[in-house]
């Protein structure tokens, strides 16, 4: 178990005790009802920055220098980077 997602376990076992007499249904409508309130990006979760989030910021930057260019992956947002689909 590793120290830096021991909170995400702890809140998972806590959920799971305060609700162990709910039926499955009604937990499943609890997670579907509270899926839209947060958004988990792959980055945030392993608390980094991926290959294709430096990619893609690369490829921004490349064609549209920004203002103090030297130091931009200093001021990586992983939350706010566009997403090409």
């Amino acid at each position: 178990m590793s120290p830096k997602h021991l909170h995400r376990y702890t809140s998972e076992f806590g959920y799971r005790y305060n609700n162990r007499e709910d039926s499955g249904v009604m937990k499943f409508q609890d997670v579907v009802k509270n899926s839209g309130k947060v958004r988990l990006t792959y980055e945030k979760l392993i608390g980094g920055k991926t290959k294709q989030t430096l990619d893609r910021l690369a490829d921004k930057y490349t064609n549209n220098p920004m203002p103090g260019a030297d130091d931009w992956m200093e001021n990586i947002d992983p939350d706010n980077t566009p997403t090409f689909e």
